[in-house]
């Protein structure tokens, strides 16, 4: 063999250190580099593992809030139509109370009014009745101071004219 080798120029010495070379480098490269490289390696893919992990349960977690706030939204928009319908029942209720007032007191005046037609009526009445007692008394006086057995038609024409003058004059007073 060691014409084989001598013949391809190989020397076996320097290939035995060659070799142990090579092994010095290799272990060598295997603590410093291959090593560190590959701590490295996995570390950052538990770094990537935890992202994703840390993604999965965020994206749950925005689910769920969006979740929790489609509810609360929902409750508040309930509660607000609640809110409306009440203020709309109080408010008809009020219109109710003040439609209900408003005719009361339209009712109180109407009977006020008729209370004050019928007095002021009365009044008019007592007075036309007394301006009638009037009347009938002056023309009773007239025709009482007028000699019976000489009445004829031109005394009553001429008493009617008397009157008549008399109740123009009260009507202008």
């Amino acid at each position: 063999m060691s014409q084989l080798f001598s013949q391809l120029g190989i020397e076996p010495v320097a290939l035995i250190w060659q070799a142990l070379n090579f092994i010095v480098v290799l272990v060598v490269l295997f603590y410093f580099v291959y090593t560190p490289l590959s701590e490295l390696v996995a570390e950052r893919s538990k770094k990537i593992e935890k992202g994703l992990e840390d993604a999965v349960c965020a994206a749950g977690e925005l689910s769920r809030a969006e979740e929790a706030f489609e509810a609360r939204l929902s409750e508040a928009e309930n509660e607000a139509l609640g809110v409306m319908r009440q203020a709309e029942q109080d408010a008809q209720a009020h219109s109710q109370k003040l439609v209900a007032k408003g005719e009361e007191r339209a009712t109180a005046i109407v009977a006020e009014a008729r209370t004050l037609a019928a007095h002021a009526r009365d009044e008019e009445m007592w007075a036309l009745e007394d301006r009638a007692k009037e009347f009938v008394t002056s023309v009773l006086a007239k025709t009482v101071a007028l000699d019976p057995r000489a009445v004829d038609e031109a005394l009553i024409a001429q008493a009617a004219d008397l009157v008549r003058a008399e109740l123009h004059a009260q009507k202008a007073a």
